[in-house]
């Protein structure tokens, strides 16, 4: 057998960031030889954290469910978590499921109540009424219980971060999902959504990279009548609030993947819910789209356009056919790979804004150190070897397995330092995204966020590049939760409005007149359908969220 212990983790994240980097001696231990010790969690509890190898003498296996980008990406061909399972003896059988049509298998799931295993959330797959509603209708377990015990290294990370517990925690005290904890140790941030264009296009049209509204009109135009694009702007940035947040409005007020969530709401400055269907702000969002669609600037297909199909807006913007598309400043390796043009550069751009001097305002909606969520179901027999499996992969040989993948096949050791080899850094799609799928994308500790692996596979212009978006950008984290009844009251109210809104969306870009009349028609419709009473029940969990200690 194999024994892999972990000393205590309440320790500073950066010691632990450097230890797995080589920087410094390690704050936790992997060894071969039998070991013991405990852990001590906030709450006063202790428990072993020796963990040791296979985890179970028979094998187990697991199923579950996981939304993918993509189908390279498809989980039962994972050669990490093929290596994980050989080491462990706990075995998955996954079925993975691409985002566009993963909230529609995700209902079924539901629907049928036969449940996997397990769970993985995402932005596009949520539970109807929120995760405390799947403890309370008996779907998710409540894992709070369970964690110091079984998973007491995961734990000690979780309860040693206040603010990540306080998300992670629903108003009636429960862990409804192991979510991945981030562990940050640079300012770095590629995770913002950003606007990319031609580079190149803007040099040969003597423009600066565009800031407010009335430069993305000169740029957009250019794009068109100069460059030939035939679409000047691509619709890649789905329904982030990205441009209409110019305007004020912080977040899309519909999402054709969630009925009655609360993340079409947003805290304005002070603190007070908005809903964007009724403010002026988008009225004069959907102004300016209409008036770029009827000028052919904006995607003549943007309501076909899925905001996870990277390889066709890869092509279209590497090929000269689009000026503008957007994402994660990760996946620029995809748009490089598609460019047919000697010249093709790409230029990030700052959040766009109204006047000069403006700053950008950006809600997120997930926590600030928790990332996607993976749930253990009720049908789940046995949860405790689920979380054991989990527990492991929070050691230091854990977290190295699913953060740079395996030893000697994806990163090597130079000088105690991790460092990826040519099967990551030199994948077609780009180092970001070849690890991505080589890991899995899910990690309970997470090093998306740490400066070893941010630096080794991404660009460091692209690096550079991200201080554009972050430093135009005041970014809002907003995580509450709903309870059961709110969340209930909420779908009920909010899913025919969110049709509605999604519907006339997309006919007042195309449609100058209708969009110029959003708010003596639409806004009107949509206040009688009950959206006062939205905004005061996403209100009340938004202040419950605030008083949280």
């Amino acid at each position: 057998m194999k024994r892999i212990r972990m000393l205590t983790v309440l320790v500073v994240a950066a010691m632990l960031l450097a230890a797995l980097a080589g920087c410094q001696p390690a704050t936790t231990t992997t060894t071969s030889q039998t070991t013991s010790g405990t852990t001590s969690a906030s709450d006063g509890t202790t428990a072993s954290t020796e963990v040791v190898l296979p985890l179970t003498e028979e094998a187990v296996t697991f199923t579950g469910f996981y939304p993918i980008n993509r189908a390279e990406a498809d989980m039962d061909q994972n050669e990490v978590w093929a290596k994980m399972s050989e080491l462990t003896n706990v075995y998955f059988d996954w079925e993975s499921v691409t985002t566009e049509s993963a909230q529609e298998r995700f209902t079924l799931i539901l629907a049928s109540q036969q449940y996997p295993d397990l769970i993985k959330g995402s932005s596009q797959v949520s539970y109807p009424g929120g995760l405390e509603t799947a403890v309370e209708d008996g779907v998710y377990l409540d894992l709070k219980p369970l964690l110091p015990e079984y998973a007491p290294i995961y734990w000690d990370y979780l309860s040693g971060n206040a603010s990540a517990l306080r998300d992670a925690l629903t108003d009636k005290g429960y862990i409804p999902t192991l979510y991945e904890i981030l562990l940050k140790d640079t300012n770095l941030n590629t995770g913002l959504w950003a606007n990319v264009t031609r580079g190149d296009w803007l040099a040969d049209l003597n423009l600066e990279t565009p800031e407010t509204i009335d430069e993305w009109t000169v740029a957009l135009t250019g794009f068109k009548e100069e460059k030939g694009a035939t679409f000047p702007l691509l619709w890649q940035l789905g329904n982030n609030a990205i441009w209409a947040q110019a305007w004020g409005i912080r977040l899309m007020p519909f999402s054709p993947n969630t009925n009655g969530n609360y993340q079409q709401f947003y805290p304005d400055d002070n603190n007070v819910i908005r809903y964007g269907g009724i403010e002026q702000g988008f009225e004069d969002y959907l102004v300016q789209f209409a008036q770029w669609y009827e000028a052919g600037l904006f995607d003549r297909d943007f309501t076909t356009r899925a905001i996870f199909d990277l390889p066709t807006a890869a092509t279209l913007f590497g090929t000269n056919e689009a000026g503008v598309t957007g994402g994660y400043l990760a996946w620029s390796g995809m748009y490089m790979a598609n460019a047919v043009d000697d010249s093709f550069e790409i230029a990030v751009c700052p959040t766009p804004v109204l006047n000069k001097g403006d700053m950008g305002s950006q809600v997120s909606t997930r926590a600030e150190y928790l990332y996607d969520p993976m749930a253990i179901t009720t049908a789940c027999e046995n949860p405790e070897l689920a979380l054991q499996f989990f527990n492991y992969l929070c050691t230091e040989e854990g977290i190295r397995l699913s953060n740079y993948g395996i030893d000697g096949v994806h990163y090597t050791m130079e000088d105690g330092v991790p460092t990826f080899t040519d099967v990551i850094l030199m994948d077609d799609m780009g180092a970001s995204d070849a690890l991505e799928i080589v890991t899995g994308n899910y990690h309970p500790i997470g090093l998306r966020a740490a400066e070893n692996v941010l630096t080794q596979v991404n660009d460091p212009a692209i690096l550079e590049a991200s201080k554009i978006p972050s430093d135009s950008t005041n970014l809002v984290y907003m995580y509450y939760s709903l309870n059961e009844e709110e969340g209930l009251e909420l779908a009920e109210i909010f899913g025919d409005i969110n049709t509605y809104v999604a519907e006339n969306w997309a006919l007042s870009i195309t449609d100058p007149d209708m969009a110029a009349n959003w708010m003596e028609v639409q806004a009107v419709t949509i206040q009688g359908m009950g959206i006062d009473r939205a905004i005061e029940i996403c209100q009340g969990a938004w202040d419950r969220y605030l008083a949280r200690e």
